[in-house]
Parts: structure tokens; sequence; C-alpha cells
């Protein structure tokens, strides 16, 4: 049988995940884990080290969340600003 209560936990905390995405200048259809992605794919070294901190939910858990074709929607582009917000 499957864990009812598990997958609910897993959705909520998915949804609270875009949600910060969103609030803080992300798209609001893409992860946290996922702009840390491409931000760390651009040189940014700040999320390349917290990349490695969510590295305990599993093995390259941001490479694994950023998928094919992914562009950047974000009104605070990490990878492009540094990770400084941009005027």
């Amino acid at each position: 049988m499957k864990c009812i209560l598990c997958q609910y936990a897993v959705n909520v905390l998915l949804g609270l995940d875009v949600l910060a995405s969103a609030v803080i200048g992300g798209d609001g259809r893409e992860t946290i884990s996922e702009r840390m992605a491409r931000a760390q794919k651009a040189g940014v070294v700040w999320a390349g080290r917290l990349c490695r901190l969510l590295d305990v939910f599993g093995a390259k858990h941001c490479s694994k969340s950023l998928e094919p074709g992914s562009i950047g929607r974000e009104l605070w582009d990490w990878s492009k600003s540094g990770g400084k917000p941009t005027p």
C-alpha cells in the first residue's frame, strides 16, 4: 500500500519550494534547486557550495533537479548576475 501521508508531505514540500523560488524572484514553475543548478553551471561559487549541502537529499541533488532544456525565466537570474540582484 502506498503511503498517502508521505506523498502528501512530498507534494506540500515541493509546493513550498516552488513558492519560495517565486517569492525570491524566480519562475513560479521551478524549484530553488533548479535555479541553483543553473547558477552552479555558470560558475557562481555560493550556488556550488549550497548545492553540495543539498547533497544530503541525494547525490548531485541540484544537477538532477535541472530539467533538460530548462531556461531561466526568473526575474532575478542568479546565473547571470553572479547571485547579486540587478536593477
